[in-house]
């Protein structure tokens, strides 16, 4: 949980929605889960994605977690860094897309090639609410494409999640519900 200008939000919800203003952050997707009055904290709801102690992780057996990479997407974005990124034998990759998760086609052939060398990627957004889902009519169909959705995290956040998942599993569909779990 975070606690900023007398609210409450959980942290996977939480983005920073201006660079300078006092109240930069904001849940947009959820809203706060409290607010802070006189020194009392007053729940207005509570977080249903699985954490803390009911996680599958166990990062006290963690020594170190898998190399990944965010590629930015945007319009007429080369292949250059994923594919230095896939040269470099890196475990994952996160694309930060637009809207939902999209990406040009120097991209999506270079999405291919990682996938079909083992490389787990996850489809992100930048865009600061709302979900990346699995069928974007016209332009993705993640089980074609054997990408992963981060459903509603942030590039940075969902870079997190995949360290963490792919120190239990390497299984896409695993992993895949672990990012519609937390």
């Amino acid at each position: 949980m975070i606690c900023f200008n007398e609210n409450i939000y959980d942290a996977k919800n939480i983005v920073k929605t201006n660079t300078t203003n006092v109240n930069a952050f904001s849940s947009p997707n959820t809203g706060s889960i409290g607010q802070l009055y006189d020194g009392r904290v007053f729940y207005n709801t509570e977080t249903i994605n699985r954490h803390n102690v009911s996680s599958v992780f166990d990062i006290t057996i963690i020594d170190s977690l898998p190399a990944l990479e965010i590629v930015y997407a945007y319009a007429g974005a080369s292949d250059g860094a994923i594919n230095a990124f896939i040269n470099s034998h890196t475990a994952g990759i996160i694309i930060a897309g637009t809207g939902n998760g999209s990406f040009d086609k120097a991209i999506r052939e270079s999405v291919m090639k990682a996938v079909e060398k083992g490389i787990i990627v996850v489809r992100s957004s930048r865009v600061v609410s709302g979900k990346v889902t699995t069928q974007y009519v016209g332009a993705f169909d993640d089980a074609k494409l054997g990408t992963i959705v981060s459903d509603n995290l942030n590039p940075q956040k969902a870079r997190i999640l995949l360290m963490l998942a792919l120190t239990v599993t390497k299984d896409k569909n695993k992993i895949q519900e672990m990012f519609f779990t937390y």
